[in-house]
């Protein structure tokens, strides 16, 4: 990190540090004044403030992102798809500034290697959900850039039992590079082979997503349905199959609704059950189930008109069902610092409880829209002239394993 660089990540942190307002954090932009829905940010749910780091994301604004991903890890740290974001921020970045607390409940700054960090928290991850498939190449490429062919070739092994894909791709090719000792650019050749690997299912999982993302504003509910198992298929980079599980939720219920087949009324509540093993307790998943079922409120709850007031309750559902596995993510803390935004951010000035003008589908038609040359090929290809629509309806296809 060069000396200006770190100069600005100082004064961001001094400013956050010192108080700053959420008016000033979230810059004007009708967009994201879209996503706060006029709230203030403590008052949003975990998965509204994914989308609005998402959406900072997209627009390049990397370090807001990483303030709002730290601030979700730090009261929910066993939400691993945004430590997966963390750690990526991490690994791309040198020195990182953060601030925390002395024994007094000061303001103090410290800083931390961003690949140390970003390492750490990928192997954290692998310790708290080994079948998290995106962490492993990424941490494959770690041990490759540290010429440490043993624990990469360790994970390779590990994450080839776990998906198979991984034994006939780039990753393979990668692999075998690695172990090339005739090649005195062995190391350097097998990174590029792996994030060639890495950008392929990327890419193919993306594309197929957003056909299907755009598919079901069509109202191509069957089509929609096939293009979301076809994402699921390219599922080696995917850190957000929660969305796509949800999706596929979403989607069942629209055609039950319309063919008043119980079956795909069972395959939504399956697959909201399963979006929550990516994303804990993912609040649209949630309402979906709840909406679905008789479930009451827990007896615990202080107000039975919100979203939390049915988390246990729905868990309670999914493991009934047997599409709840064992959540031990964030158990044993994080190595994530702890983060102060929330401390900092004074509440926003008055602007109306406005409505959100567009619902959660023009956020997932938004990302559709930047379509890559991958997926302009998928739409090409998927044979879209063919007449099939909602209407025609045939027997659900078996429930993928997840």
């Amino acid at each position: 990190m060069s000396k200006i660089q770190w100069i600005v990540m100082a004064a961001l942190a001094f400013v956050i540090s010192c108080g700053t307002t959420s008016q000033s954090f979230f810059s004007e932009d009708p967009e994201l004044e879209n996503l706060l829905k006029g709230e203030d940010y403590t008052a949003l749910t975990v998965a509204d403030k994914y989308e609005i780091a998402e959406y900072l994301m997209r627009k390049g604004d990397v370090e807001k992102a990483r303030a709002i991903y730290e601030d979700i890890v730090t009261y929910n740290p066993g939400l691993i798809p945004i430590k997966y974001k963390l750690a990526k921020i991490y690994l791309s970045s040198g020195e990182l500034t953060f601030t925390g607390k002395d024994e007094d409940g000061k303001s103090m700054h410290f800083t931390k290697s961003g690949k140390e960090l970003g390492e750490a928290v990928l192997r954290e991850i692998l310790e708290e959900d080994p079948s998290f498939l995106p962490a492993y190449s990424e941490l494959i490429i770690v041990r490759m850039a540290a010429q440490d062919t043993q624990q990469a070739s360790q994970l390779y092994r590990q994450v080839s039992e776990l998906d198979k894909t991984y034994i006939s791709a780039d990753y393979r090719v990668g692999y075998l590079e690695m172990l090339n000792e005739s090649n005195s650019n062995r190391f350097e050749d097998a990174i590029k082979a792996m994030r060639l690997g890495q950008k392929t299912y990327s890419d193919l999982y993306t594309s197929y997503k957003n056909l299907a993302n755009i598919q079901k504003v069509q109202d191509l509910d069957t089509l929609a349905y096939q293009s979301y198992l076809k994402a699921l298929e390219y599922r080696t980079e995917a850190a957000d199959l929660f969305s796509a599980y949800h999706e596929l939720a979403d989607v069942c219920v629209k055609i039950w609704q319309h063919k008043k087949d119980e079956s795909y009324k069972t395959l939504a509540l399956e697959y909201a059950c399963m979006s929550m093993d990516y994303f804990a307790d993912y609040e649209p998943s949630v309402v979906l189930i709840k909406e679905l079922t008789n479930i009451q409120p827990g007896v615990d709850s202080v107000s039975t008109d919100t979203v939390s007031a049915y988390k246990a309750p729905v868990r309670d559902y999914c493991s009934s069902i047997g599409k709840s596995k064992a959540i031990t993510g964030g158990e044993k803390g994080t190595v994530i610092p702890k983060s102060y935004l929330r401390e900092t951010l004074a509440p926003r000035s008055e602007r109306g409880k406005r409505k959100a003008s567009a619902s959660n589908t023009k956020w997932v038609v938004g990302g559709a829209i930047a379509m890559t040359a991958v997926g302009a090929a998928v739409l090409l290809g998927s044979g879209g002239g063919g007449g099939s629509n909602a209407s025609g309806l045939g027997a659900p296809p078996t429930f993928p394993n997840p």
